[in-house]
């Protein structure tokens, strides 16, 4: 007996020896000593040692980086990667990457901040210092060992990919979970990837990881442009038609870089219900599509807004079939790939409602309208048509509302505001004649095309 308890001692210390030196490879094997600024977007706030830097301009040990209005990748004397995101800090260290601030994502290095150091196995991973000292960390493939490194709350622990984990600084242990998929697609369509170039064997082992977390799904990313991207095929549905037909009035906004530019009328076209149009050409991922509904008595039914994806979209607005309803509006979008109106079985589907407060007591400029995040008070029964399932409690709001500077998520939007070019502030029809789409589904429409239309128009009246 005493012997097994010997050799059972022996084997725990083994294994926890033989761990020390894999977790002190994982953190040391490849040290870094600098880090080379490779890419800066969005502008050209990015400093080294509180020196405004520009490409190719390299930070060394113990020097700190910093961004401010702009994002920006350096690349490191072993081939890892960090890129910052706005407002973020961090000091090239012994533990590869030491960050102060913001959010860093971190390929191929280990990392650490006040509270935890992370060592790697040839990984991708995500780490936020929150101002009030919360960090969070999402590995998207790989592992990563952690650990405490407070004395008074030692703890250790291995996240793979899809695994996210919280740390807060007046709470014991770690909040650990897993990343659903819209989360985890939230991150590879969001600023850590936007516009960098991802290599392929770090593209290739996203893309591996995603397959295993969410079979039969698709993978967000892509290697090149799609020539459909942004555009969109609406539809606009109600469940057993009350009316035959409604005006959607359409508006384009363009993202550039870290703006949106002013809301253009595209037109007033007139949807037969339940029928559908394709809009093309000009619409970027991100860049914002507005609907305000009305019907042929010029009421105002709802408002909506969505963005463009990565690959044509198939939208559909449902409008409540009671009356009393009205003000009350829910999209669904996705992509579709094959262009025929109905989102791609693999595809994220992105749902959500927006409402209109008070819709009938106040003066149109004064209309409010809110995009709740939970619907668990709300009456989703009438939100229905088919084949669309049902909504959920939790709605699922496309990528970039997520971002605080362009979410309309935590303030209301007012659709009728001061400042509006003159189409979106009157009546349907007053200033630009209504568009009609045919009742067989097959019109399509250019945006920028139907934009210089009305702009013409203008010029010549």
């Amino acid at each position: 007996m005493k012997t097994k308890l010997l050799f059972r001692l022996l084997g725990g210390f083994v294994c926890a020896f033989f761990f020390s030196i894999i977790a002190g490879k994982a953190i040391g094997q490849s040290p870094v000593n600098q880090a080379t600024l490779t890419a800066i977007l969005e502008g050209n706030q990015v400093f080294i040692q509180e020196k405004q830097a520009k490409l190719k301009d390299t930070a060394r040990r113990n020097q700190q980086v910093r961004t401010g209005m702009a994002r920006a990748e350096l690349t490191f004397d072993n081939k890892a990667i960090a890129r910052l995101s706005k407002n973020t800090r961090f000091t090239v260290g012994e533990c590869g990457v030491q960050l102060q601030q913001g959010t860093a994502l971190i390929s191929g290095t280990s990392a650490c901040t006040k509270g935890v150091t992370a060592a790697v196995r040839g990984t991708t991973y995500l780490l936020t210092v929150n101002d009030n000292g919360t960090e969070e960390y999402q590995v998207l493939e790989g592992t990563v060992d952690f650990s405490k490194t407070s004395q008074e709350d030692p703890h250790k622990w291995s996240m793979d990919g899809g695994d996210r984990c919280i740390l807060e600084p007046d709470r014991k242990g770690v909040i650990r979970e897993k990343l659903s998929r819209a989360e985890y697609v939230r991150n590879l369509r969001g600023w850590a990837f936007r516009g960098f170039e991802t290599d392929e064997k770090r593209f290739d082992r996203l893309k591996s990881t995603y397959a295993k977390l969410f079979p039969n799904t698709r993978f967000p990313l892509r290697r090149t442009l799609n020539a459909n991207r942004g555009n969109f095929i609406l539809t606009i549905k109600q469940n057993r038609p009350l009316v035959k037909e409604v005006i959607a009035r359409i508006s384009w906004q363009r993202r550039r870089n870290d703006v949106y530019l002013p809301e253009r009328f595209v037109g007033d076209f007139v949807f037969p219900i339940n029928q559908k149009a394709q809009f093309v050409s000009g619409i970027e991922p991100f860049h914002r599509i507005s609907v305000r509904l009305f019907d042929r008595d010029n009421r105002f039914l709802g408002y909506t807004e969505f963005e463009g994806l990565d690959d044509n979209a198939a939208v559909t607005v449902i409008l409540p079939e009671d009356p009393q309803f009205y003000g009350k509006v829910r999209t669904v979008l996705g992509e579709d790939s094959d262009r025929n109106g109905v989102i791609d079985g693999d595809a994220l589907t992105y749902d959500f409602v927006s409402l209109v407060k008070n819709p009938t007591q106040l003066p149109r400029e004064k209309l409010e309208v809110i995009f709740p995040q939970t619907l668990e008070d709300i009456n989703r029964s009438v939100l229905v048509a088919e084949p669309i399932p049902a909504i959920g409690d939790t709605p699922e709001f496309p990528d970039g509302f997520y971002e605080p500077l362009f979410s309309p998520l935590n303030r209301s939007t007012f659709p009728f505001r001061p400042g509006l070019e003159a189409p979106l502030l009157t009546v349907p029809g007053k200033v630009y004649p209504l568009v009609p789409v045919k009742p067989d589904g097959s019109s399509v429409f250019q945006v920028p095309k139907e934009i210089l239309k009305y702009r013409s128009r203008r010029l010549l009246s």
